[in-house]
């Protein structure tokens, strides 16, 4: 058995750099290339900082083809970790390109079903999603199954604001509902419930992008 890759602790001086670069970037490949390091590498440090890119970073054809080949049979934080992209990221686009986890892939186990029940109550979906590395529809299907409800004071949902409702309408045709949640600041699932309530529907553009219209 070969030994075990060491991994290159990030320095105070690479930290700064990447918070100063990455976000006015074009490219991640040239931040990669100024700190010496893969561009995997450098993708996956700014998501654990929560570090953003000003622009959104469109999805590539080999990204896609990667994503269909890959998503029934690898866990979300690892595709997501292949990719260089968070798992919202990757699940986001995997629900607007109709791919679906079949459950009979992955049983829950005793420790994931024990980490849902104490977080469901008090936590986001999102923060649960990222823990679990499941996609959304799974953990719900299985909090319902388990009898789970959020408490009556996070349950609560703030009333979207015109602003918020203006951005909704110019961004979700034509963005998938990771990425414009992440923009308006809420949930994926309110987003898309805000967006049936209004009518709202993916382009045909959009859709035709993703090999689905």
């Amino acid at each position: 058995m070969g030994k075990k890759k060491k991994v290159k602790k990030w320095s105070a001086r690479e930290l700064a750099l990447l918070k100063k670069l990455y976000p006015h970037c074009k490219r991640t490949l040239d931040v990669a290339r100024q700190l010496g390091r893969p561009l995997t590498t450098v993708r996956q440090k700014a998501y654990d900082l929560g570090i953003k890119t000003e622009k959104y970073r469109p999805w590539s054809a080999d990204e896609l083809e990667l994503l269909r080949e890959l998503y029934q049979v690898k866990g979300l934080k690892e595709l997501a970790e292949q990719l260089g992209r968070s798992p919202g990221a990757v699940e986001g686009r995997a629900y607007v390109m109709g791919l679906l986890k079949e459950s009979r892939h992955r049983v829950w186990s005793n420790e994931e079903n024990k980490l849902l029940k104490k977080m469901f109550p008090k936590n986001t979906m999102r923060a649960i999603v990222d823990k679990l590395g499941r996609p959304f529809y799974s953990v719900e299907k299985r909090a319902r199954e388990l009898g789970l409800r959020k408490r009556p004071s996070y349950h609560h949902c703030p009333r979207w604001s015109a602003k918020e409702i203006q951005l909704l309408k110019k961004l979700y045709p034509h963005r998938n509902s990771q990425e414009v949640a992440d923009k308006i600041g809420r949930s994926v699932g309110m987003v898309r419930a805000r967006a049936c309530k209004l009518g709202l529907k993916k382009s045909k553009k959009f859709l035709k992008s993703l090999g689905r219209a």
